[in-house]
């Protein structure tokens, strides 16, 4: 048997995945941070507590769809939302899913994240939004999509920089900007 049959035996036979080990961490956790994500699913499918499991927080504040979003993971991002993910749950920095998906330039998080509600204008600690940091970051495609999506291109970081201040960031263009 490998993990994924494991796991899935385990939660057959009724262990608790909401359960913290010895760190604090549920298990979910652990699937997260080490990219399993076909594990992801089966845990949430399985949680006696699957919205509260979807939310929780490491010991320094991050959430889960933060993570998952920051290291690429899509479908981990598809299974934290559909199980009641809080798209706009913010880190110790105040960043969002979206926020790290945008610095990434992750095109299939970025466009699933907006669909699903997250907020295009939500600055974090410095005040820079998903916008700013996608263009700040070179991914003119995402920032032009953000752009295209409604995000705000002139609101400024409290270091006074903008989406519009970085070379490459025009305007959107749907025939050739995809995200």
């Amino acid at each position: 048997l490998n993990k994924v049959h494991l796991v899935a035996l385990f939660i057959k036979n009724g262990a608790d995945t909401s359960i913290p080990n010895h760190d604090g961490s549920i298990p979910l956790a652990l699937a997260v941070q080490e990219n399993k994500e076909s594990i992801v699913g089966i845990l949430l499918h399985g949680s006696k507590n699957a919205e509260k499991d979807a939310n929780w927080k490491n010991h320094l504040g991050e959430p889960l769809l933060v993570l998952a979003a920051e290291n690429g993971q899509v479908n981990a991002v598809r299974v934290l939302v559909k199980y009641g993910a809080y798209p706009d749950a913010t880190d110790y920095m105040d960043n969002t899913a979206l926020t790290m998906a945008a610095r990434n330039g992750n095109p299939t998080i970025i466009s699933y994240l907006v669909e699903n509600g997250a907020n295009l204008n939500h600055q974090n600690m410095l005040g820079i939004t998903p916008i700013t940091i996608a263009a700040e970051s070179g991914h003119f495609a995402a920032a032009n999509y953000l752009a295209a999506q409604g995000a705000d291109v002139n609101t400024r970081s409290f270091a006074g920089i903008a989406a519009t201040d970085f070379y490459g960031f025009t305007s959107y263009n749907p025939t050739t900007d995809k995200p």
